[in-house]
């Protein structure tokens, strides 16, 4: 065999136990002089097993189905995902634009309190006023 180094006589010895016409040598005579196997097992190993095949189909059919229900869920999983994620980006819009109304809803009350004070001093005035003309009706009546 090829894994200890042998002299020229002893591989012609070998090659003649596996083909007594060692000049012409196959690929499946080469193998087994390199490896060391046997011919005979070679010769009679099972080639093909009807049975094994359909057991290696009915696993492939579901190792495929197992794959394919992987992939949907991971693709709904991803979709799911992308879906939260643009709920949270409008959720945080939506959060932006309530503290924009919020902060301009106290700026309103500001000036609606300003505007307030102004309309009850106006009215004070007025009242003064009011009475007033009212004094100096009644001492023109007089």
């Amino acid at each position: 065999s090829a894994q200890k180094a042998c002299t020229r006589k002893e591989m012609r010895e070998q090659l003649t136990n596996i083909n007594p016409n060692y000049k012409k040598v196959s690929l499946l005579e080469l193998l087994i002089y390199n490896f060391g196997s046997d011919w005979e097992l070679i010769v009679n190993a099972p080639q093909y097993d009807q049975k094994k095949e359909k057991e290696a189909q009915a696993q492939l059919k579901v190792a495929k189905n197992t794959l394919m229900e992987a992939t949907k869920t991971a693709q709904k999983a991803s979709n799911d995902a992308e879906k939260a994620r643009i709920a949270e980006e409008n959720a945080l819009l939506q959060q932006r634009e309530s503290s924009k109304a919020a902060a301009l809803l106290r700026i309103a009350e500001e000036e609606f309190s300003k505007e307030k004070v102004q309309a009850n001093e106006t009215l004070e005035r007025l009242k003064l006023e009011e009475s007033q003309t009212i004094c100096k009706k009644e001492e023109l009546e007089k």
